[in-house]
């Protein structure tokens, strides 16, 4: 997200808060991706911004979260229990895929390691 709004919305997101016409362009989409969501805690302002974007959308416009991190572990992201209840939020109407089992692209490396050509 950030490297989009940086190309499409002169770096928005980056900014203390979120921008007007940013939030509106987010509300405005029928599905906003939030690819590799939670390698990091949440500083104050985009936790608000978050909890904003994700009840401007709530029941009116559909939200997919990639994410490496378990969601019992969203909790410590956000850090702020109270904010926290924006992933009850998604959660609670949520299609949930939980996948497992070795990593493609573990696969290929090893594939790669393991080819007669890097011999």
């Amino acid at each position: 997200m950030p490297a989009y709004a940086q190309q499409h919305f002169g770096g928005c997101w980056n900014a203390p808060t979120t921008s007007k016409p940013l939030e509106r362009s987010l509300s405005r989409v029928d599905l906003l991706v939030l690819d590799d969501w939670g390698p990091e805690p949440l500083n104050v302002d985009r936790r608000r911004d978050l909890l904003e974007i994700v009840e401007d959308r709530y029941d009116a416009r559909s939200i997919l979260i990639t994410s490496q991190v378990p969601i019992e572990n969203w909790y410590d992201i956000i850090g702020n229990p109270t904010f926290a209840d924006f992933s009850n939020r998604i959660v609670h109407n949520a299609y949930r895929i939980e996948l497992s089992g070795v990593s493609l692209r573990k696969m290929k490396a090893e594939s790669a390691v393991n080819s007669p050509s890097s011999l």
